[in-house]
């Protein structure tokens, strides 16, 4: 008996025991599904950039060592738009929203504002408040507005030169270790600023606020309702199209449980484990199980209505169906999940959760299909046996399967020439993780960074540069402070960088105050002692103001860079270049056992192109050769496992070429593609080789198994193939630009994937004949 046969009849006795048992079936999955439901109810949901990276990263070790030298980098930014900024009711807005903020708002350590700006820094002139008041006429506030203009520190940065512009700045005390609630501690301080501002909405002035905090939070809450909107769109695209291909009640009702199922068990066990869902990725394990269990019902199910109708038997016809398509399911199955699990060799948390999540999601849709969907598609009463009444429509696939094979002399080289000029295409593809083209304009938060990032004063993102020392001596002196100067001129050359900020900015503003705003006292003092000086005298009249700039232990300098626009690809060329001037303008042999960080979410970004590049080799290559071993050991043929990864190649090879021809360039979203067409593209292929294989063995001939396979199966392929590009095709309901974009790709490679199992696959076995020469 072949092996073939032996695992058929294996299949159709593991389904007639399902049946015996289907009442206990079904009762066991209502209660899974309760207890999915409050594991669901225990979800928690990340988008922070340091969810990306895994614990033992240098980057996370780096920014670790940063902020336990100068503490917490978040902060949260307000623009205010007025007509004057400078107007009372203005000044009493900014005044009352510090106030809100330190009272409602976790873990403020100090706010930096017009209203707050130190009286030292105004010539001894201050705003005055009552009870919270502003007391000050229009007057007194042109006469602080003049004390302003003289302060470089102050205009451009606390407001805008046509007065039309604010910045509110929130610094940020250390996050807790420690948390219990749902939201991660910088999603909930940008919870809070989003609720205190709800309070502050005027007709007359706007507040757009930024930071990592809010925009984490922002980005959160718009992402689910982008989540919410696809996955409604998806379900009832799924529910149409499981009513026109199924049509039978127990089918329609089973298809749409184990799907639902599916998510529910999946993501349940997610929120009952404590393990964090990221909410930009959350969507393709979701479409994926849709999708997938779609195609797999409907192949189990078009064996079970062609059985039904010739024998009228409703429990034989289950166990006919379950023994025809076991096997090649559990092996399509099998070989998506291994291609998805390919996904660990990537070096970002996000894409490794999406393939372990989207991996588990298969084999949960493949344990409810065998099980549940076996126990509930026996349910119902016979029916009388009728004649087939498609054998029309099965004819079509017939012609077609012999059109191709026919014509294989032709199609072929057609097909290898059009793969040829994609593969050119491919070659044109970019790393680049451009967040304004990632995200787009559609979502709300993502206008307002881009926005903040035009304006004179606003800040959306920046990167530091920690200096640690270890001499002391060497850190407050005229040398080390110039060559400070020279590294700031040099990073404001590029036009990443709107600008710089450091110490040297607040001494030479403070050496001005000092001389009573002499001309030509704007600048460090000519000597150590005098710069020395000059920070103790700060120290003591304004407190810890300079602690952003150098350490308590006055060891470590610190320097900001402020970006424009985040593109991976030109920040990391920006990267190295300021890594070859710091080993320039700070040599070892000048500063011996001097350690220099450049750290901050903007750098972590910047490092996703190499760990996107060399991911994306490792994942596809892990998952090309996986699927060739797997082929082999399964069909026993070496000769087979190479002819099943041409059609494989083909989807990958398509939607690399339409990237590139497109332009639309790889990033840790569009990343996934490539592995996640493997691993789907596969089913189709396992489905073809294993009914040719089938009807080899019965006919003897590959003129015979050929049209028998197409008319077995040729449907079923078209039909699973439709469902795919049906439920991808619903990220085009997205506001995120990297998730249509991405769905736009896989239905191309997806089609690709089709043509070339119809028209390679069968072609290359009649050529070959891996099973054998014709019997007839």
């Amino acid at each position: 008996m072949k092996s073939s046969e032996v695992l058929q009849n294996w299949f159709a006795s593991f389904a007639a025991f399902i049946i015996k048992i289907r009442v206990v079936i079904i009762i066991l999955f209502i209660v899974l599904m309760v207890f999915s439901v409050f594991g669901i109810m225990k979800l928690k949901t990340t988008v922070s950039i340091d969810s990306f990276f895994l614990p033992n990263d240098p980057l996370v070790e780096k920014r670790d060592q940063f902020e336990s030298i100068f503490k917490n980098n978040d902060f949260i930014g307000l623009l205010i738009e007025a007509d004057d900024v400078f107007d009372p009711e203005v000044i009493q807005l900014m005044s009352d929203l510090n106030s809100d903020i330190t009272e409602n708002v976790p873990y403020v350590n100090s706010i930096v504002s017009i209203p707050t700006t130190a009286p030292s820094l105004l010539g001894g002139a201050s705003f005055n408040f009552e009870k919270g008041t502003l007391t000050d006429s229009r007057e007194e506030l042109e006469k602080l507005r003049s004390h302003f203009d003289k302060r470089r520190s102050l205009r451009s940065v606390l407001y805008s030169k046509d007065y039309k512009q604010a910045w509110i700045l929130v610094r940020l005390e250390e996050y807790p270790t420690a948390w219990e609630s749902n939201e991660e501690p910088p999603m909930y301080t940008g919870h809070k600023v989003m609720d205190v501002l709800q309070e502050f909405e005027s007709g007359e002035v706007t507040i757009t606020p930024t930071g990592i905090p809010v925009m984490a939070y922002r980005k959160s809450t718009e992402l689910m309702e982008d989540l919410s909107q696809i996955m409604l769109i998806a379900g009832l695209t799924a529910l149409i199209c499981i009513l026109f291909l199924i049509r039978t009640p127990m089918g329609v009702a089973g298809s749409l449980l184990v799907m639902i199922g599916s998510i529910l068990i999946v993501f349940g066990g997610l929120g009952w484990l404590g393990i964090t869902a990221d909410t930009t990725f959350m969507i393709v394990p979701m479409l994926l199980t849709i999708a997938i269990t779609v195609g797999y019902t409907i192949h189990v199910t078009n064996f079970f209505k062609r059985y039904l109708r010739e024998t009228g038997n409703r429990k034989e016809a289950v166990i006919h169906a379950f023994s025809e398509t076991g096997w090649p399911v559990l092996f399509t199955a099998f070989t998506t999940i291994i291609a998805l699990l390919s996904f660990m060799f990537v070096a970002i948390y996000p894409i490794r959760w999406v393939g372990v999540v989207s991996s588990v999601s298969i084999f949960c849709v493949y344990l409810l299909i065998m099980i549940f969907y076996c126990a509930l598609l026996s349910i119902g009463p016979d029916i009388v046996p009728a004649e087939e009444n498609t054998k029309d429509g099965d004819a079509v696939f017939e012609r077609l399967g012999n059109f191709f094979v026919n014509n294989g002399k032709i199609l072929v080289p057609v097909s290898a020439a059009v793969l040829l000029v994609l593969f050119m295409g491919m070659m044109r593809l970019e790393v680049n993780l451009n967040t304004n083209k990632m995200m787009g304009t559609k979502l709300p938060h993502s206008r307002d960074q881009i926005y903040i990032s035009q304006t004179e004063i606003g800040v959306i993102m920046s990167y530091d540069i920690a200096l640690i020392f270890e001499n002391k001596d060497q850190v407050l002196t005229t040398d080390t402070l110039e060559r400070l100067d020279h590294l700031a001129a040099f990073i404001e050359e590029s036009p990443l960088i709107k600008k710089t900020q450091g110490i040297n900015e607040s001494l030479r503003e403070f050496n001005l105050i000092k001389f009573r705003d002499a001309e030509g006292q704007y600048k460090l003092p000519a000597s150590d002692a005098g710069i020395r000086g000059l920070v103790n005298l700060y120290s003591r009249l304004e407190g810890n103001d300079l602690s952003m700039w150098i350490n308590e232990e006055r060891t470590s300098l610190r320097l900001t860079a402020q970006v424009i626009e985040l593109s991976s690809s030109e920040l990391s060329k920006h990267v190295t270049m300021v890594q070859e001037e710091l080993a320039q303008i700070f040599p070892e042999e000048v500063y011996p056992g001097i350690e220099i960080l450049i750290t901050g979410a903007v750098i972590q970004t910047a490092a996703m192109n190499q760990y996107v590049t060399q991911g994306l080799i490792s994942s596809v290559g892990f998952a090309l050769a996986s699927i060739v071993i797997i082929l082999m050991i399964a069909f026993r043929s070496i000769k087979l496992g190479l002819i099943g990864i041409i059609p494989n190649i083909a989807p990958v090879i398509a939607a690399g070429g339409f990237m590139g021809f497109l332009n639309i360039q790889l990033e840790f979203v569009t990343m996934t593609v490539a592995p996640m067409l493997l691993g789907l593209s596969v089913d189709n292929t396992i489905h073809l080789i294993n009914h040719i294989e089938t009807s080899f063995i019965r006919t003897g001939s590959y003129d015979l198994a050929l049209p028998q396979t197409f008319r077995a199966v040729g449907k079923s392929v078209i039909q699973t193939t439709f469902i795919l590009c049906i439920t991808f095709s619903i990220f085009a309901f997205s506001r995120v630009q990297s998730m249509i974009n991405m769905g736009l790709i896989i239905v191309v490679g997806i089609i690709a994937a089709l043509a070339a199992d119809l028209i390679i696959t069968p072609v290359l076995i009649k050529w070959t004949k891996p099973f054998g020469e014709d019997r007839k």
